[in-house]
């Protein structure tokens, strides 16, 4: 890197930067992009359209290497975050996914509050059918209790709230 902080392979210190950070943490990265303005009013539109994009960090320059090295660091963080609580997503999905129609109708009753017989007498069926299919949901969603189900609700962003 030179004295103005680019790359001499690549042209440009961003792509420096993405370069060492896939082989050193994560081969799979994402992009790292790294933008510079100068002057007043061109660095307050480079910086919201940063910011609009996802911008997790803002380097003022002279930045010191550690600055950069703690940002690209947090970035690494954050996306493993989201790619874990995607993950979860995806695995609630699925278990979901596997509810029949009924088991589905029983659950969506069941997290919005309603008892077991006020969800039998919503959809025609004895209670202990209901207890049956909410027992299935429960097994299939590996739920252990009444909260579980609820916070799977939620993270499916399915609508828990009474209409």
């Amino acid at each position: 890197i030179n004295r103005k902080g680019q790359s001499k392979k690549s042209g440009g210190i961003g792509t420096h930067v993405t370069s060492i950070t896939k082989r050193k943490f994560r081969p799979n990265l994402q992009r790292i992009r790294i933008k510079t303005a100068n002057g007043g009013t061109k660095r307050v539109w480079v910086s919201v359209k940063a910011i609009k994009a996802g911008a997790i960090e803002f380097l003022v320059k002279p930045f010191r290497e550690q600055e950069l090295l703690d940002a690209v660091r947090s970035g690494i963080e954050r996306d493993q975050e989201q790619r874990e609580k995607r993950k979860v997503q995806l695995d609630l999905r699925g278990h979901f996914d596997s509810l029949t129609p009924r088991e589905k109708e029983v659950f969506s009753f069941v997290v919005k509050g309603l008892m077991n017989k006020q969800v039998a007498g919503e959809l025609g069926l004895s209670e202990i059918t209901v207890k049956i299919y909410r027992g299935q949901a429960m097994r299939k969603m590996a739920a252990r209790s009444l909260a579980d189900l609820v916070r799977m609700a939620e993270v499916l962003q399915l609508h828990t709230k009474s209409q």
